[in-house]
């Protein structure tokens, strides 16, 4: 939703939704269940072969606010803000860091258990499956990105699958992101997102060093559409339909939730 609504300023330039076969496509950078058992990439990850065909990738499908092809243009801007938003990546990091030298991330946090109940979700509607052949899985296809822990939950119930999902992918990018200097990386709360758009979204213009000016101030009027990601629309009370299998994990949860306040109060 937040992706979608900020890929609307002119200076952002995008892929025109996730990057996931940009990544993985290339040699070396997929998940091979041996040697990297997760979406997990490091600085090591990126040599001069994956880096260039990364970008390589990336600016075959580039197109700006308007949906005009890069590749198609005669000439081409001398440079834009590329904006990007591949669930994965919250694993990648340290790989990005050096990739993109001058990246500024997006730190998009949303109440843990509307969270982990989207989670949970997308894994039953089979529409978010990423790895069928994980070796020894033995429930659901995995679904979203892959964790390293995923080998010790072959036979986990789905709540405890879609809590490490969200404890693990969000512990990683709190310890990523201490790494890397104050100004280069926001958070943002989903629901402040919801309940004053405008003022979110100038945050992250200031942020992303864009003109807040030349957003379409249409776009901010009246309700946000849902991702063309989402299945049902938003409601902060539906987490509760998935209560029962979150609830032995609420604790674990809340505890995590408590680190990341204060790292970013």
């Amino acid at each position: 939703m937040l992706y979608e609504l900020l890929s609307k300023h002119p200076d952002f330039w995008t892929l025109g939704g996730e990057g996931h076969a940009h990544i993985e496509g290339v040699k070396g950078l997929k998940p091979d269940y041996e040697n990297r058992l997760s979406n997990r990439l490091k600085a090591e990850n990126l040599t001069n072969q994956t880096g260039s065909a990364v970008l390589e990738n990336f600016l075959l499908d580039m197109r700006d606010d308007k949906g005009r092809m890069l590749k198609d243009m005669a000439h081409g801007p001398n440079h834009f803000r590329f904006l990007e938003k591949t669930p994965k990546n919250a694993l990648r990091i340290p790989f990005f860091d050096v990739l993109f030298k001058e990246a500024r991330f997006v730190w998009l946090q949303r109440a843990p258990r509307g969270n982990i109940s989207s989670i949970i979700d997308a894994w039953r509607s089979g529409k978010f499956v990423t790895y069928r052949d994980l070796p020894g899985w033995r429930t659901l296809p995995w679904s979203l990105a892959l964790i390293e822990e995923w080998p010790a939950l072959k036979t986990a119930p789905l709540g405890l699958i879609a809590t490490q999902q969200w404890l693990s992918i969000n512990n990683q990018i709190a310890a990523d992101l201490r790494q890397l200097p104050a100004n280069r990386w926001l958070s943002v709360r989903y629901e402040d997102v919801l309940a004053d758009t405008p003022t979110s979204i100038k945050r992250i213009l200031d942020f992303a060093e864009v003109d807040p000016k030349a957003f379409p101030q249409e776009a901010l009027t009246g309700t946000i559409a849902p991702s063309q990601y989402t299945l049902t629309a938003p409601d902060k009370e539906k987490w509760r339909r998935n209560a029962p299998d979150m609830a032995p994990h609420f604790a674990d949860v809340d505890a995590a939730t408590a680190l990341f306040e204060e790292m970013i109060s």
